[in-house]
């Protein structure tokens, strides 16, 4: 029986789904496996391939294409309020977070390569492993995308102004953070 990812652009999608015979469905109702990455990582991701394509900047700023979108997680979810979040999630038999980057709690230098830290718990490495486990079979191999930046290279205030402006997808995050880490949902 094939397994439906959801299909979002830039989380390494076309590479799992090939390696695994998933299908990749744009729906959430029609999804079984949900794996998302860093917002903030996939939305550059998605304007410099938009920029690279089209070439045309169209009077707009790389920050102004970046904060163009928002919430787009949620949206295609279907979640509205933060309240949701959970239930929503749960509905879901694969979730997984392939890449996240952290604000460490105790730091003194306001550095971007030290104040964000990648979290180890998180990548695509691990979510290749726990996908290989789910679906009860051996880990496949497969090529990633040549990476453009570190994420803990990105300026920081870039980053906090993103994370504000699109609140509720790092609620998502936080939320699939938790049953990573914990697992289980924190109930706040």
């Amino acid at each position: 029986m094939s397994k439906n990812l959801l299909h979002f652009t830039n989380c390494w999608h076309e590479e799992l789904a090939k390696a695994y015979k998933l299908k990749l469905v744009d729906n959430a109702e029609d999804a079984d496996i949900l794996i998302v990455r860093d917002p903030l990582d996939r939305r550059f991701y998605d304007v410099i391939e938009y920029l690279d394509k089209n070439g045309n900047t169209e009077g707009l700023t790389f920050e102004e294409y970046v904060f163009g979108e928002k919430n787009p997680i949620a949206k295609r979810l279907g979640i509205t309020r933060k309240f949701d979040t959970v239930d929503r999630l749960r509905e879901f038999k694969f979730l997984s977070l392939a890449q996240h980057v952290r604000w460490p709690s105790n730091f003194v230098a306001m550095h971007p390569k030290t104040q964000t830290e990648p979290n180890p718990y998180f990548s695509i490495h691990k979510t290749n492993e726990q996908l290989a486990k789910y679906l009860n079979v051996k880990t496949k191999m497969f090529e990633l995308p040549e990476q453009l930046f570190e994420s803990n290279t990105v300026d920081t205030a870039l980053r906090a102004d993103f994370q504000m402006h699109n609140d509720l997808d790092y609620h998502i995050i936080q939320k699939l953070r938790e049953l990573g880490e914990f697992g289980e949902f924190d109930a706040t």
